[in-house]
């Protein structure tokens, strides 16, 4: 083997060799980024279950894991959607000293998710929740709110978003509830029917005492096991 055919034989092994351990580096970067996703996303199931952070500890867990799957995978819309939900809840369990920034940046994650998944309707109700507990109820609320109801006509952590906003609307005399009336109704009537929905419809009822004109509203649209099901 002449010299020119000895260099291209070693650059042609180089040129392998570089583009196998490129793809091994990024399979094993997806990898670690999906393992720290699965460890954020179970604790914030856990609070969601429990409906509170259990330590600043395990916010700080939750934070610092979901960070490192957006950093190893920042197109991500999973790894984005648990992170921004992830400073949420620290914001909500006023575990964040700087609310104003922490706000911005999950409103940032949610908007770059929606880039990669636009019909995805809870990363749009999430959106509209960070809107509503800063008591922002502009224009980009209102489209919010309307891509939610638009692309989750059947989805669960939709039907809870205007449970949750209806019954805090009119228990507070907002306008809101007399913009989104109809629409609140048939989505708690839904909320109560769906079983992944059902129980914490009835205990956002609860929450908000306000059961009779729940029943009200549920007799409306005629199904006897639906006000069974709300035990009115």
């Amino acid at each position: 083997m002449n010299q020119k055919a000895k260099i291209t034989k070693y650059l042609v092994i180089s040129v392998v060799t570089l583009v196998l351990f490129s793809f091994i580096s990024a399979s094993f970067n997806q990898l670690r980024a999906a393992l720290h996703y699965y460890k954020a996303n179970n604790l914030l199931m856990q609070w969601k279950e429990s409906e509170k952070i259990n330590s600043q500890g395990d916010y700080v867990l939750a934070k610092e894991t979901a960070e490192k799957a957006v950093e190893l995978s920042n197109n991500n819309p999973l790894y984005l959607d648990v992170l921004a939900n992830i400073y949420q809840w620290g914001l909500y369990q006023k575990l964040e000293i700087d609310p104003v920034n922490v706000t911005k940046e999950a409103m940032q994650l949610y908007q770059l998710s929606i880039q990669n998944r636009p019909s995805w309707p809870v990363t749009w109700a999430n959106m509209a929740v960070l809107k509503w507990r800063n008591g922002e109820f502009d224009e980009d609320f209102k489209f919010y709110l309307s891509q939610a109801d638009k692309f989750g006509k059947s989805q669960p952590e939709v039907h809870l978003l205007f449970t949750e906003l209806g019954l805090a609307a009119y228990q507070a005399r907002h306008p809101l509830f007399t913009q989104y009336k109809q629409t609140i109704k048939h989505r708690i009537y839904n909320a109560i029917l769906s079983p992944q929905s059902r129980d914490k419809a009835l205990s956002l009822i609860k929450k908000y005492e306000q059961k009779r004109i729940t029943c009200r509203w549920l007799a409306s649209e005629n199904n006897g096991y639906v006000l069974r099901l709300a035990k009115c």
